[in-house]
């Protein structure tokens, strides 16, 4: 729940353009990426990962601010 509660608090700076997100720790590999599209109506962000460079869709809950 730290996670969650501290991705909340950074919601604004994920959505925008440019922004280095990192992904919420689920288990797996840490991943980090930069925001390149925010859709309001779906609450989805497109991120250019920085491991290999691909561009994926997914929820701005999933993501927080690296710092």
């Amino acid at each position: 729940m730290k996670e969650l509660a501290r991705h909340e608090d950074s919601y604004n700076q994920v959505i925008q353009v440019g922004a280095k997100i990192c992904k919420v720790n689920e288990g797996y590999k840490n991943e980090a990426g930069f925001t390149e599209r925010f859709v309001k109506e779906t609450n989805k962000i497109q991120i250019r990962l920085l491991s290999n460079n691909y561009l994926i869709w997914d929820d701005v809950l999933n993501w927080y601010i690296c710092k």
